[in-house]
């Protein structure tokens, strides 16, 4: 059985490979989206769900 943490890392970690191939900083994407920097960072990072509204 997926855990729905998983599912959240996998899906950060997928973003974070995009951004970095679009060399796009942390902070230009968090602008973007109307974030703060930290909290973009923990979307990367799995730890809090990504709104399906970003994605």
């Amino acid at each position: 059985m997926v855990k729905m943490s998983d599912v959240n890392k996998d899906i950060g970690m997928r973003i974070r490979e995009l951004r970095e191939l679009s060399d796009i900083t942390t902070e230009e994407i968090a602008k973007e989206l109307d974030v703060d920097e930290e909290t973009y960072i923990s979307y990367e990072n799995g730890i809090i769900d990504i709104p399906a509204s970003f994605l």
